[in-house]
């Protein structure tokens, strides 16, 4: 098989292309730096590093063009690259804001732009964005990352079914926490605070800090999961990985469910008379 991933210098990325290359598979992989395309470079199996920026369309165009010529065609697209951003809504500037949306969401739209032109020529291959729980559930303290990753889940969706016919897959891999560089080097916090929010807004940023390390996912297990679904010719949508995340999406669900069935009356009022 052979893919496409951004970001694969750690993390979900890493370990993705590590298990399709110890596969036997073909991995293209887009880094930010000399250093880190020596490295993958260097794993063992038929890699290709490219220097890409997500947020250089002219760099993502390259790579993906530099991809399909070597590998003949890329199967699978997986969205990884991307970075947290913790704080209130209100602390968070707007360059913190827009630097986040131009990783997290614009970044993404155009490596599926700059990839879907191949895949639909070929009328087929299978697109893996990386979202997350707080793309379901976010917390206090996340709003403004939980916002990308809402907008992402909601464009996979869309793009799932402006895709299908054409022979294309989409799934929106939502993790939870698992033990990664996230809480660590991915990771942003606001630069200025309000005292007025140290208390439950602050709860994404201490928890973070205090789990960071013992998070219960497994990014090997997670990789190998992620194998499971890789062109399969009917792929889930949605797919969250790891206890929490399942558990939060649960609760999240079900509390929508609870509003539904309490307003139903006031919802259903709105509309003009038979």
């Amino acid at each position: 098989m052979k893919w496409f991933i951004t970001g694969v210098s750690k993390g979900f990325g890493l370990a993705i292309a590590q298990a399709a290359l110890a596969r036997g598979d073909f991995v293209a992989g887009t880094v930010r730096n000399a250093a880190d395309l020596t490295a993958f470079e260097a794993l063992p199996g038929d890699t290709l590093g490219l220097i890409a920026d997500v947020t250089d369309r002219a760099s993502i165009d390259a790579a993906v063009a530099a991809a399909e010529k070597a590998s003949g065609g890329i199967e699978v697209l997986v969205n990884n690259a991307g970075f947290g951003l913790i704080g209130a809504v209100e602390e968070a500037s707007l360059e913190e804001i827009r630097t986040c949306f131009d990783v997290n969401v614009f970044g993404a739209i155009s490596v599926l732009q700059a990839a879907l032109p191949y895949m639909r020529a070929r009328r087929s291959g299978h697109i893996i964005n990386v979202t997350s729980v707080s793309g379901y559930a976010p917390w206090a303290g996340s709003g403004i990352y939980g916002a990308t990753k809402f907008a992402m889940e909601g464009l996979g969706r869309t793009l799932a079914e402006e895709v299908e016919e054409l022979g294309i897959g989409v799934t929106n891999l939502a993790p939870g926490g698992f033990r990664t560089h996230f809480a660590g080097s991915s990771l942003n916090i606001v630069t200025s605070k309000i005292g007025d929010y140290d208390g439950k807004a602050r709860e994404a940023e201490r928890t973070l800090a205090a789990h960071g390390g013992h998070e219960p996912g497994d990014p090997a297990k997670l990789a190998a999961a992620v194998l499971k679904i890789a062109g399969m010719k009917a792929p889930p949508l949605h797919l969250l990985l790891g206890a929490d995340a399942v558990g939060y999406a649960e609760e999240e669900m079900a509390e929508i469910q609870k509003d539904l069935d309490q307003w139903r009356d006031l919802s259903l009022s709105t509309g003009f008379e038979a």
